[in-house]
């Protein structure tokens, strides 16, 4: 990477010789002649690994399934059945058939890196100022976004707004890179998450150690996150799952379900409520989860005030202030020297983040020279991807390289009409590979795929990595809603001596 955060891809591949492994019962124990296997008998392979130029590490290691796999159609059907109704594999006829498997140095820079951007945008954020309401005006909140802001009192709103984070990241050459960071619990990744880890172990019995200091996964830290709460306010352990059925995309009461029933298991009070549940009877819950997005309870005219209210009775995470921590126009922020930066801050930024800049009239910095920022996007297309600072789920992105020269130019002069954009540099994440059962031919499929990690943080704690990964090749945003499967990332551990 050079002064100005430009990273030049250099890193390389290598095939190594296929792990020896053998089956003692039912997939239970695996001994492995090389330097890495993963606890409870999954089977890896080293071929195809990602090496990088840091002491030629492998950072990606494969699992692999065909031959090795008594029957992968059981498998993917056993898959498809426990998350049946949840978000997993959007084809229905192209079925992953196992996590993706990272080396546990990796997995563990990645998260100790994905810890660090939720601190440095939360500490950058609050430089910029103390109050929650301005925050959101220079974020680009709309009121519709963010009508809850303070509704719980300030220290409320900002004690609450980075408990729950999601950045979204690639590695690049080894490192990880993160291209925004999403603060908020109203996302599908820690449900299929638990699903996936509980069909992965009855299958193949897959019990990976946490890393150290970490979480086995988002609902475990969330569990201890709301003990720690309820103690500390010294109310009762109730925690209630806010959601609606109304939402068109949520077709299983069990999407809200699953954790009120993990809760429950681990002696927790908890039920999935309906808003107006939860307006009838706010003293009820000690800590309310907000699984839903206000602007769009707004377009289903779904009542607030009562969810307003319930604020003054109950901790709600994540508060509002979260989707301002969320804007794309942090980041920018965070490259463009907006925001003094400490020296060691510098570097983190350098090192994972990419060149990112608001789409704004006027000069801007671009590998080592000075260009107009609209010439330069017009020039390179194929290097940027334009982003709506407030907006998710791949809405409104536009990839440089996967659309026209007229579409891309329209979107940009859209863009710099509107103020509420980002540019962001493109950039390629090393290679990644899964293994599908694919069902119209009846056999297993080794594809390369494109993906976006999803290191959880709960509370400044780890825990756990889900994985979007579409068939590479599409050049477009990866995400359920496009087509991406969701997955899970689960540590490779050390061979025993």
């Amino acid at each position: 990477m050079d002064e100005v955060g430009v990273r030049t891809p250099t890193s390389s591949k290598s095939r190594f010789g296929r792990v020896n492994f053998q089956h003692r019962g039912r997939l239970s124990f695996m001994e492995v002649k090389g330097r890495h296997k993963l606890r409870g008998g999954f089977p890896i392979r080293s071929g195809r690994c990602q090496v990088t130029r840091r002491a030629h590490s492998v950072v990606w290691q494969d699992a692999t399934f065909g031959a090795d796999h008594a029957d992968p159609e059981r498998a993917a059907d056993a898959l498809t059945r426990a998350l049946e109704g949840l978000p997993f594999s959007s084809d229905p006829d192209l079925v992953p058939l196992r996590p993706m498997v990272m080396r546990r140095e990796a997995l563990d820079e990645l998260g100790s890196a994905a810890r660090e951007l939720v601190s440095l945008v939360e500490r950058v954020c609050r430089r910029l100022t103390e109050d929650p309401w301005e925050l959101a005006r220079l974020s680009g909140m709309r009121p519709d976004q963010v009508p809850f802001i303070g509704a719980g009192g300030v220290e409320d709103e900002w004690s609450f707004a980075a408990c729950n984070v999601r950045p979204d990241a690639y590695i690049v050459d080894g490192t990880p890179m993160f291209l925004e960071c999403n603060f908020g619990a109203a996302n599908s990744g820690p449900i299929t998450s638990h699903m996936l880890r509980k069909t992965y172990h009855s299958l193949y019995g897959i019990s990976p150690r946490p890393l150290r200091g970490e979480a086995e996964g988002a609902f475990e830290a969330r569990a201890d996150f709301y003990r720690r709460i309820c103690e500390k306010r010294g109310v009762p352990l109730r925690v209630a799952i806010l959601g609606t059925m109304r939402e068109e995309d949520i077709d299983d009461p069990r999407y809200f379900g699953v954790e009120a029933e993990y809760l429950e298991s681990v002696g927790i009070e908890s039920s999935f409520v309906e808003p107006e549940e939860l307006a009838d009877d706010p003293r009820r819950w000690s800590v309310v989860q907000k699984h839903f997005l206000p602007e769009e309870w707004i377009r289903l005219g779904i009542p607030l005030e009562g969810i307003s209210k319930a604020h003054r009775e109950s901790a709600f995470m994540v508060s509002d202030s979260g989707l301002s921590l969320s804007s794309k126009r942090v980041f920018a922020w965070l490259g463009s020297g907006q925001v003094p930066l400490s020296q060691s801050e510098r570097e983190f930024v350098r090192r994972h983040v990419p060149w990112t800049r608001e789409v704004v009239a006027g000069p801007v910095d671009f590998e080592g020279r000075e260009h107009g920022i609209e010439e330069l996007a017009l020039r390179s297309r194929e290097k940027f991807v334009l982003k709506p600072v407030n907006a998710c789920g791949g809405e409104g992105v536009v990839v440089g390289r996967a659309t026209t020269d007229e579409r891309w130019k329209a979107a940009l002069t859209a863009a710099l009409g509107s103020g509420n954009h980002v540019l962001q540099e493109y950039i390629e994440p090393d290679a990644g590979r899964m293994e599908f059962w694919d069902r119209a031919s009846g056999r297993v499929r080794d594809l390369e795929v494109d993906y976006v990690l999803g290191p959880y943080i709960v509370d400044g704690v780890s825990a756990g990595c889900t994985v979007r990964h579409v068939q590479k090749g599409r050049n477009g945003v990866v995400n359920h809603a496009r087509g991406a499967a969701l997955n899970i990332v689960l540590p490779a551990d050390p061979a025993e001596s």
